[in-house]
């Protein structure tokens, strides 16, 4: 079954192709309804349909359910509504849900190997702590060997005895960690949006994030200008879109300048945290292709995104791979290293 992200990007794009053909809204959207999978999806479509005939506003609908159609994409729709031009700003938004779904997918595939192994890891060293360790160190207590044991054996053993006296408090904290990573794998809307946000912050990522950005400025400014709309209200939309806060601070202060009369072409050589590729593409690019530019670049940013996703995965996967031998190897020889004491011992009894 699709997931709700992927059901809604869908219906976005269906619901424009009916538009397009001609079929009133009302009559579209209950189309639509009755060929949904999920029931929660279902019940607000066919809830949209039955107040649009009345004359509600598709937006202020659909803008009742967060949870199932995202504030902004909708807010989107509403300048096309307002506009007489959602079809097109249906295709807009269908076209970049898919690309955060796609991003987001990829983000899972490359996350799901490294967090089997972190989870491996643990579980390793929870059972450790708590049924080898206790049983080593008495063998060295009843040996009277504490006081000559190797550092690196004296560290494991007090690392596992922390991990003991926590108790209850270690294994919940474990259990927390299984389900907060269960649930992001998960195809809610809610966990979308997290591993979307999270590319911000994992190691390695901060190429995908600033190339991330300029595909979302990019195709923001390219399909919002290619619908007629004003380039200070694309720019702001671009700006409320950004994932940092300083991204979305340069890009306000460039809609500002475009409110007050400044030229696009000289607002964005101002414009700060916006890449130098854009300003090239609005640079040399003729004001009437200039959407057309835009879109094919941010299509550009977007294939670097993917290459790059997928070069941060291998990253990954081989440093979790590196972490858990170190780990593994360290318990070891903390293990091995107190065996000549033990061979003495025996050998002297």
């Amino acid at each position: 079954m699709a997931s709700v992200s992927t059901a809604t990007s869908e219906f976005y794009h269906q619901l424009g192709l009916l538009l397009r053909s001609g079929l009133p809204l009302p009559e579209s959207l209950t189309q639509l309804a009755s060929g949904l999978s999920s029931a929660k999806l279902q019940r607000a479509i066919a809830e949209a349909g039955a107040e649009t005939s009345g004359g509600g506003s598709l937006t202020e609908i659909l803008g009742r359910h967060p949870d199932i159609f995202d504030p902004f994409l909708v807010r989107l729709l509403k300048v096309g509504e307002e506009s007489e031009t959602l079809p097109g700003m249906l295709f807009t938004v269908a076209q970049l849900a898919r690309f955060e779904q796609f991003l987001v997918a990829t983000l899972r595939g490359a996350l799901s190997y490294p967090v089997l192994v972190i989870h491996v890891a643990l579980l390793v060293v929870l059972g450790a702590s708590f049924f080898i360790l206790p049983v080593f160190g008495e063998i060295l207590g009843d040996l009277d060997q504490h006081d000559s044991l190797p550092a690196l054996t004296a560290g494991v053993l007090a690392v596992g005895r922390s991990i003991v006296s926590g108790g209850g408090i270690t294994i919940l904290l474990y259990l927390v960690f299984l389900a907060a990573t269960i649930w992001l794998f998960t195809p809610s809307r809610a966990a979308h949006n997290a591993m979307a946000s999270l590319v911000n912050f994992m190691p390695g990522t901060w190429k995908i994030s600033a190339t991330l950005h300029a595909a979302r400025v990019s195709q923001m400014l390219g399909r919002l200008m290619s619908r007629d709309v004003p380039a200070s209200e694309a720019m702001r939309f671009a700006g409320q879109m950004a994932a940092r806060p300083r991204q979305a601070i340069g890009l306000l202060a460039c809609a500002d300048q475009l409110d007050r009369g400044v030229p696009f072409k000289q607002a964005i050589e101002t414009c700060s945290n916006v890449d130098e590729l854009i300003r090239l593409t609005v640079r040399h690019s003729p004001e009437e292709s200039l959407p057309s530019e835009l879109i094919g670049l941010g299509e550009l940013y977007e294939h670097r995104v993917m290459l790059s996703a997928k070069n941060v995965a291998g990253v990954w996967t081989a440093a979790t791979l590196i972490g858990a031998i170190f780990c593994v190897f360290i318990v070891i020889m903390s293990l091995f290293l107190p065996l000549r004491q033990l061979v003495l011992y025996f050998g002297y009894w």
